[in-house]
């Protein structure tokens, strides 16, 4: 498999977080997320997670891409962004993010997120 010619045909179909056929592609069933101070297992756990978040978000997150690694051989791949937002509860949000995805049938079946704030 590929790594970065998935990552990148996903990425193109993400146009909304919503799309259950983008979630059901991208994510194997027993997907393990690691988030700062919270784990969540399984697909629609963590679609139902971003779900609510988006849900209290006061306008449309501004995202830019930083970089991109992949590791074909150990089928990993490794994206870093700036992710800026305005949410009911948390306010006005400037931070980066780094999701590690570790990949299997062409899907990720393990992401660890790392989150920074900015000062």
């Amino acid at each position: 498999m590929n790594i970065r010619k998935r990552f990148e045909e996903l990425s193109q179909k993400q146009s909304s977080c919503m799309n259950e056929d983008y979630w059901r592609e991208s994510y194997s069933e027993d997907i393990v997320w690691q988030l700062p101070n919270q784990k969540l297992v399984g697909r629609e756990a963590c679609r139902q997670h971003i779900l609510t978040f988006v849900e209290s978000l006061n306008s449309a997150p501004k995202i830019a891409s930083k970089s991109l690694a992949f590791d074909e051989q150990r089928q990993t791949s490794i994206h870093e962004f700036q992710n800026d937002f305005s949410h009911n509860e948390c306010g006005e949000v400037s931070q980066m993010q780094i999701h590690v995805q570790r990949w299997r049938d062409n899907k990720i079946y393990e992401e660890v997120i790392y989150v920074i704030p900015h000062s």
